[in-house]
């Protein structure tokens, strides 16, 4: 066991910026990496020496999110690692790829949250839609309910499920709205279960506008397809990037995690299925947790963007 190890954190992070990774992953990377340094070395170990056990263990002790940065992470690491090995040793290279492998298939995360974050958009990219369809209300609406709501698309829009011989609207187009309090009720798409949705006063304006159009839109074969048909126009493309309904849940979810909101009010937020102490089930304490995170300039990233629109 030595002091410094094969491939070291700096060299890790800048064989990131050579893969083309975003800022915004290559700093989650290296901050994961670092706690897991830490962790190693009250293990009385490196990187040079660590095990899956290892991995597994930090994984299971920390946030679901911080876990879903790390196995990509120590993926990359290690793969790193095999490609410096090959120019040292072949023992040392079969060793390397030997633990390369092992976390490939025995390290696994709820979902690929390398492949989200590089879909998601910036702030300013998210700002610069909003902008290019100005001439287009509904578009511009249907916009920012997507990327404010971080909805999937069928959710964004609406359908009929069937359950038990009885019919549920799923979608914005089927929820209860209280426009005075600024809050609605609508289904889960998955888990067909309610959830309550808040929105910031300056959000009013193109949900109506949204809301409105789906008269329309729900009369369409495939309505949660439209806003990323009318995305598909080369004026939408950011960065030589095609754009979707998804990319908006995508940034959403990213945003989110960037300013350290708890895992499961994210979850609950983007409609997924998860536990909440009882005390929650009532509306009233649900309500102000929510109004904390979705009225909130300082951790709701599109509130600011709106705001100087305004």
């Amino acid at each position: 066991m030595t002091d410094t190890p094969l491939v070291s954190i700096e060299e890790f992070e800048e064989y990131l910026r050579v893969l083309g990774k975003k800022e915004r992953t290559v700093k989650t990377y290296v901050e994961v990496l670092k706690s897991f340094e830490k962790f190693l070395k009250k293990r009385g170990k490196t990187f040079d020496d660590f095990t899956i056990l290892d991995a597994q263990v930090f994984a299971s002790n920390v946030s679901t999110a911080m876990a879903n940065v790390f196995v990509p992470a120590i993926r990359t690491y290690t793969w790193l690692r095999v490609q410096k090995a090959k120019t040292i040793d072949k023992e040392l290279k079969e060793r390397e790829l030997d633990r390369h492998l092992s976390l490939k298939m025995d390290l696994t995360y709820a979902e690929e949250i390398e492949v989200i974050k590089e879909s998601a958009l910036e702030a300013d990219e998210v700002e610069e839609l909003i902008k290019r369809s100005r001439n287009d209300e509904l578009l511009q609406s249907a916009i920012v309910v997507h990327a404010y709501f971080g909805l999937r698309p069928v959710e964004g829009t609406g359908f009929i499920h069937k359950i038990r011989g009885n019919e549920i609207g799923i979608g914005l187009y089927y929820a209860q709205y209280n426009w005075d309090e600024r809050y609605l009720r609508m289904f889960r798409a998955k888990i067909i279960s309610e959830r309550f949705l808040v929105w910031h006063p300056v959000v009013i304006l193109f949900l109506k506008r949204w809301i409105k159009g789906l008269n329309d839109i729900m009369k369409l074969e495939y309505p949660y397809e439209w806003l990323t048909k009318k995305l598909k126009s080369e004026e939408y493309r950011i960065n030589d990037r095609n754009i979707t309904a998804m990319t908006f849940r995508k940034t959403f979810r990213t945003m989110m995690e960037e300013k350290r909101v708890e895992d499961r009010w994210i979850k609950y937020l983007m409609g997924h299925k998860i536990k909440i102490e009882r005390k929650y089930q009532d509306m009233t304490k649900l309500l102000p947790i929510l109004r904390d995170i979705m009225e909130n300039p300082e951790v709701h990233y599109l509130i600011p963007i709106l705001e100087n629109l305004s």
